[in-house]
């Protein structure tokens, strides 16, 4: 028989009863009817009526199992309504939905609705944190997934994408991802949160322009709410990729268009992250003033917001990012003092984390150039860390490159001065032609 072929709800309750070791004498029994009338049933020989169906789940302990096809079809769209619900992050309602749709997996023989059923749980750990078993409930869907219908197919993918963006894998999240993307496509669907998605795969493989691509594809698709994160989201990447290829002045009109519109609904974690990115153009241009008003008011937010859920997992990298523009300026503008001062609040950010620790000792090394430890530091670690993580964390490195060219050449060293060139030039070229070996 074809694993597609739907079985007749006599095979049904025959595997059911199977599996859970039970005779077709404890059924008739349980029933009601007579052993003959229940080798009839299962065989697809005899009608099942209303009563006795009743019967047979109360006694299989299937109560809310769907076994008619109906029921089936009902159930179906349940779990894709469960699965927007989960979009909509309505979480009281998802919570309550999925313990009667996971009697689904008490009828392993109605695979593409376990499936389903599987994914949808596998979103929620996702959002949930919990990795593990997340992976659990996407590899029951692994066997099956070839067979299953094209809705189910891309679902797969989509949360396949997810699970491996959020494990840090962007070259399967991104395979996966596009997957989807075919499909929409041939559907004419536009998804917007995919298209997101995708150009924040691109970043992350430091191939910046195909995610400025992908961005505008998402900002063109977009059609929802202003005041929605996604909105906000798209418009901040794009800045903060426009600005990784020095388009300052696009960068800052989107940065200026989100911030007017997030202001005028008080959230203040997007006010934040807006001025963070506004205050890091502003120092790449000159604007040192507009720089430090920028950021002394994302630091004052960042305090005030401390109970946002999303401040909670980022307030430390927020804090670095914004004191390091300020220091930057600072420096720029020559108040060593301050300098000083602002590296001791960013020590008290760092914590465990080795990342934020080498972004803040890269900054005291940079106020201490006169020392050649300081220049090798910077060569050696800051530089080719910044560059390996790519997107927007080589405009830093670029920053330093700058720095230290400047100071080579000052000291005559043009040997020195001519090798920081060839890195900022292979960074400019990784930019352009994005890092090359991405065979999707």
């Amino acid at each position: 028989m074809n694993s597609n072929t739907p079985l007749h709800i006599g095979e049904k309750i025959r595997q059911i009863r199977v599996a859970k070791g039970l005779s077709q004498d404890n059924l008739a029994y349980a029933t009601g009817k007579s052993k003959a009338h229940i080798s009839r049933l299962e065989r697809g020989d005899s009608e099942i009526d209303d009563k006795t169906l009743a019967a047979i789940k109360e006694f299989l302990e299937l109560p809310g199992a769907p076994l008619l096809e109906q029921e089936l079809e009902v159930f179906r769209i349940r779990l894709w309504g469960w699965n927007e619900l989960v979009s909509s992050r309505r979480t009281d309602e998802v919570i309550a939905q999925q313990k009667e749709l996971s009697h689904i997996t008490l009828l392993p023989f109605e695979r593409e609705l376990n499936m389903i059923y599987n994914l949808v749980a596998a979103r929620i750990q996702i959002i949930q944190g919990n990795l593990d078993a997340a992976e659990e409930h996407l590899n029951a869907t692994d066997d099956f997934a070839s067979e299953a219908s094209d809705d189910a197919r891309a679902l797969y993918n989509e949360i396949k994408g997810a699970y491996y963006g959020t494990i840090d894998d962007r070259k399967k999240s991104l395979e996966h991802y596009l997957k989807v993307l075919d499909f929409n496509e041939s559907k004419q669907k536009q998804d917007a949160a995919l298209l997101y998605c995708i150009g924040t795969c691109y970043s992350y493989l430091n191939d910046t322009i195909m995610a400025l691509i992908y961005y505008e594809r998402a900002k063109w698709a977009y059609n929802g709410d202003r005041t929605l994160q996604l909105a906000y989201l798209i418009d901040c990447s794009l800045a903060s990729h426009y600005a990784v290829i020095g388009r300052f002045g696009k960068a800052i009109k989107l940065y200026e268009s989100s911030l007017t519109h997030a202001r005028s609904f008080n959230n203040l974690f997007i006010i934040c992250n807006i001025l963070t990115g506004m205050a890091h153009v502003y120092y790449q241009t000159g604007k040192y003033d507009e720089c430090i008003k920028a950021c002394d008011e994302a630091l004052l937010l960042n305090t005030h917001d401390a109970k946002s859920q999303y401040i909670d997992s980022f307030k430390n990298a927020i804090n670095i990012e914004v004191l390091l523009n300020k220091f930057n300026c600072m420096l720029a503008l020559g108040d060593y003092n301050g300098c000083k001062n602002i590296l001791s609040q960013a020590d008290a950010f760092t914590g465990e984390d080795e990342e934020l620790a080498m972004r803040v000792e890269a900054a005291r090394q940079k106020m201490s150039l006169k020392d050649s430890k300081s220049t090798a530091y910077l060569e050696s670690t800051a530089i080719p860390y910044l560059m390996a993580k790519g997107g927007t964390y080589v405009i830093p490195a670029l920053d330093i490159c700058d720095t230290l060219e400047a100071l080579h050449l000052k000291r005559g060293a043009v040997r020195k001065a001519d090798a920081i060139v060839r890195i900022s030039r292979d960074v400019y070229k990784g930019i352009v032609y994005g890092p090359g070996g991405l065979e999707l």
